[in-house]
């Protein structure tokens, strides 16, 4: 994993204990790769694409890949997660932890057995705004249910929008992860307050609007998968990512003020 290993030994006399810290030094590639590892490209992207309406889809359509949700998704990144913290990577583990539980929770609101959007139905159905509806469909367009949804999505856009600050410190890959993802997030909530006044058409391009900004983050996710890839197996070829870290202005605090000291000596 490094290429160069200090190691500094303290000895407390008194206590006979004697302790060794050892710092590794990484390269930046090495440096780089501990957050290029996205897991939920198979779920993002054909949710992005239902929101687009690709092939006639619709919000909806999802319920068709829940499979996806909860394996390749949810389960991948909670075992990415706890892999991260084995190994010390803070950003890296909370994101997997958080987005396991995003995908797991996402899966069990549109789970038809669960009937969630059901639970939300008037009592009595044959009302004229529900008139030909299942009660989960009637469900989901009550106020009270979007409005919920909406919030949800709406904690989920401020997490995102924090995740992207701190991807300023990796590539520009991973902020194409992030801060298209918080605008999606956005719409999303968006959509659902709308739909929950009766703003459907309003409310239908927010989602079409959220699935090309989801879709664009799904993409760099693709691009950082296949440059982890060809690297893994030394192709010839190498995609760059565009390392962020070297930048002047993303640099810690105490770095740019040791570098202002040199310049002046």
């Amino acid at each position: 994993m490094s290429d160069e290993k200090h190691t500094t030994s303290h000895h407390d006399i008194e206590q006979g204990i004697a302790r060794t810290m050892t710092t590794v030094t990484l390269t930046p590639e090495q440096f780089e790769a501990l957050y290029l590892q996205p897991k939920m490209a198979a779920a993002h992207v054909p949710l992005a694409m239902d929101l687009l309406g690709f092939q006639a889809a619709d919000g909806n359509s999802g319920v068709a890949t829940l499979g996806a949700f909860y394996g390749c998704a949810a389960i991948g990144l909670y075992l990415s997660a706890i892999f991260e913290w084995s190994v010390g990577n803070t950003f890296p583990m909370v994101v997997f932890g958080s987005f396991g539980g995003f995908w797991s929770s996402y899966a069990i609101l549109i789970q038809p057995t669960l009937g969630v959007a059901a639970s939300f139905a008037p009592a009595n159905v044959t009302d004229s705004t529900f008139v030909g509806v299942t009660a989960s469909a009637a469900g989901a367009a009550t106020r009270q249910y979007n409005s919920g949804v909406g919030l949800y999505f709406t904690t989920w856009t401020l997490l995102c929008a924090l995740y992207a600050i701190a991807s300023l410190r990796t590539n520009v890959a991973f902020t194409l992860v992030f801060f298209p993802l918080t605008v999606a997030f956005g719409l999303i909530a968006a959509a659902h307050f709308h739909t929950g006044i009766g703003e459907l058409t309003r409310a239908a391009n927010e989602f079409k609007a959220a699935g090309a900004f989801a879709f664009i983050t799904g993409l760099a996710g693709f691009w950082i998968d296949i440059s982890l890839i060809l690297k893994a197996v030394d192709f010839p070829i190498e995609i760059p990512v565009f390392d962020l870290s070297g930048l002047k202005c993303m640099q810690p605090r105490r770095m740019q003020q040791f570098s202002n000291k040199e310049r002046m000596e």
